[in-house]
């Protein structure tokens, strides 16, 4: 499973972000630079967001519910 995370350092929800995936015991990469690549790749979306396997997942409340339901956490 490949992660991706656009985010920000000092974000409230990037940090659940990560906790969540450190939870559900995965790995990741953080991209906190490309901004301009993310909106080209998923215009309008939300950031932070979660991109796994290339499927854009959404913020953190999507993923918490993404994880659930796969059973990871």
């Amino acid at each position: 499973m490949k992660i991706k995370i656009y985010g920000l350092d000092d974000c409230v929800y990037c940090k659940l972000i990560l906790h969540a995936l450190k939870k559900a015991n995965l790995e990741w990469e953080v991209d906190r630079s490309n901004l301009d690549e993310f909106n080209k790749l998923y215009p309008g979306k939300e950031y932070p967001s979660v991109i796994i396997d290339g499927e854009f997942i959404g913020g953190a409340p999507a993923l918490i519910k993404y994880l659930d339901a796969k059973g990871l956490i």
